[in-house]
């Protein structure tokens, strides 16, 4: 073989060898760059700048006020706040014909923007009837979680039950409330 030959042979192998390390090599990780690349400018569109970020602070502080309003209307007549648990308690007690003997408070606690209300109650009723407050307190305008009951029948035959009822009710803070 020829001196020629042998240089161009060489040359070949170089120019088949830098191809190979073209496509395998560099092109992925320009494909990687460019794709990489691709989602900052999506990232770098989506991010709010200051005005957009006000504005969508006003946006939000209104629907706050909407919502809050549309809660405290929704209590039917029962605010947002201890009282108003007790009173709904009582009236629930009284349209379910149960004697309320006793509403104890018990640990309270904030939660994000609500106010967890323990409270404990002692009533006197029948089963049949005590269902059906449980299931109005649940399920009234200011939101209540039954966590314990018990039911004694102090008197045997009797359908009258002593019963004890323990939970929790959620109102709204008085920070959201302003």
């Amino acid at each position: 073989m020829t001196d020629i030959r042998k240089y161009q042979f060489g040359i070949a192998v170089i120019g088949i060898l830098f191809v190979y390390l073209l496509f395998t090599e560099v092109a992925g990780r320009w494909s990687d760059a460019f794709r990489l690349y691709g989602e900052i400018s999506v990232k770098k569109e989506s991010v709010l700048n200051s005005e957009d970020l006000l504005q969508r602070t006003a946006e939000l502080r209104t629907k706050k006020k909407i919502l809050t309003t549309q809660i405290i209307q929704a209590n039917q007549g029962f605010e947002q706040s201890q009282i108003g648990v007790v009173r709904l308690i009582q009236t629930r007690a009284k349209e379910k014909n149960l004697y309320l003997r006793m509403i104890t408070p018990m640990e309270t606690r904030t939660v994000g923007q609500m106010v967890e209300l323990g409270f404990s109650l002692e009533l006197i009723g029948s089963y049949n009837r005590l269902g059906v407050y449980l299931t109005s307190l649940e399920t009234g305008p200011i939101p209540i979680m039954i966590t314990k009951v018990e039911a004694v029948n102090q008197h045997p035959g009797s359908a009258v039950l002593v019963i004890s009822v323990q939970g929790k009710a959620f109102i709204l803070s008085k920070s959201v409330l302003k």
